[in-house]
């Protein structure tokens, strides 16, 4: 894909320049918001990490940026489910797509407004919960999806930390209890 942008400025135009007519679909494709979403993803998962490291744990985002390692062990990708307008007689549904190829332990799933502006919620799901290319939420199956509802930033990052095996033990970092120690401050 690289060398297509590289050459030509986009898949598009390469297509283009061999007389390649594009499906209206993908002409109708919403790039703003597409772009709105994934700085979205960005967010959240650098807000995540940086809130790890605050707490004592380590953080750090996999060479594609796709997957958070916190210490070490635990893996979790963000998805972005984007509100999606019903057709006629249909329900309201948030629609995540989620990269399979991503080995991870779990998924947190950002639900966006009906604007696609702002965040409303945050789902914490088992890689095990999580669909084969996408995961929707919708008013069918949102019992389903309750126990893994976090309402807040503050909320999915306690139920993040609450996973890793040291927190979850301990109730605390040992890099913090160590930190102590060796500058023989008191927390």
């Amino acid at each position: 894909m690289a060398v297509y942008k590289r050459h030509f400025g986009s898949l598009g135009h390469a297509y283009a320049r061999i007389g390649y007519k594009q499906s209206n679909s993908y002409r109708r494709f919403n790039w703003p918001l597409t772009r709105h979403l994934l700085s979205v993803s960005k967010s959240v998962r650098h807000r995540l990490i940086e809130a790890i490291w605050e707490r004592g744990g380590r953080a750090k985002q996999s060479a594609r940026g796709s997957i958070i390692k916190i210490d070490g062990k635990l893996t979790v990708a963000i998805a972005v489910a984007r509100y999606v307008p019903p057709a006629v007689q249909l329900r309201e549904k948030w629609v995540a797509s989620c990269d399979r190829m991503l080995r991870r332990d779990y998924t947190v799933i950002v639900r966006m407004d009906r604007e696609n502006k702002d965040i409303v919620d945050y789902f914490f799901m088992p890689e095990s919960e999580v669909g084969r290319q996408r995961t929707v939420i919708r008013e069918g199956n949102f019992a389903e999806r309750e126990p893994y509802r976090c309402t807040s930033f503050t909320m999915l990052l306690n139920r993040v930390l609450s996973k890793t095996p040291i927190l979850s033990a301990t109730g605390r970092s040992p890099w913090r209890a160590r930190a102590r120690v060796v500058t023989g401050g008191h927390g």
